[in-house]
């Protein structure tokens, strides 16, 4: 197997992991904005909270921020179609399954 290919393939693994895990809805950060999309507290202690990685907030600035700490919050849920589309690219590229979405 190639290099690249096993690249790939721990990928795909790491995809397939992230998919089975869920975000904790019983740990949900008390910033997030009412409504389906939430991000996980920190002091999570199932280990799925965020972890201040920055990505959700610099891919989706208008949806997620971070608190004083530089822990994610949803500030704002999405509405249209596309808003819901970029939220759900947040879950899957989250390394820590912290953001998750009620429905």
């Amino acid at each position: 197997m190639s290099g690249k290919e096993n690249r790939t393939l721990r990928k795909r693994d790491r995809q397939h992991i992230r998919r089975n895990r869920m975000a904790n809805s019983n740990m949900k950060h008390p910033s997030n904005a009412p409504g389906p999309f939430y991000v996980t507290s920190p002091e999570d202690p199932e280990g799925e909270g965020c972890t201040a990685c920055t990505i959700c907030y610099n891919a989706a600035p208008e949806f997620f921020s971070e608190d004083g700490e530089g822990y994610a919050y949803v500030s704002l849920q999405p509405q249209a179609t596309d808003q819901v589309a970029l939220c759900r690219e947040q879950i899957d590229a989250c390394p820590t399954t912290a953001i998750g979405a009620n429905g």
